[in-house]
């Protein structure tokens, strides 16, 4: 069971995932940016997390950036409900 780490006075946890079989389908669509989308996949999700961060500042919130490890993936995926094809990170083939 997940417990509540020492972040006490948050309100809100946020998950970003890559959903692995949209960028198979990109990879598909597109063979000569296949090479591509796993890294611009990545690099999308870097930009989400930046401009969420910004936009609760601007909100008057405070927010800090957990990296969860592989000892509670499976909790998490659990309890939140997150579909198998979505990763924490895409690994390119």
């Amino acid at each position: 069971m997940l417990t509540r780490l020492p972040l006490q006075a948050g309100y809100a946890t946020i998950l970003y995932f890559i959903d692995s079989q949209v960028v198979k389908s990109l990879e598909e669509q597109f063979p000569p940016y296949a090479s591509n989308f796993s890294p611009w996949a990545q690099q999308s999700v870097g930009m989400l997390q930046s401009n969420v961060w910004v936009a609760l500042k601007q909100e008057g919130l405070g927010a800090r950036l957990q990296h969860y490890s592989n000892l509670i993936e499976a909790e998490v995926r659990k309890t939140f409900n997150v579909p198998a094809e979505w990763s924490k990170w895409f690994v390119p083939r």
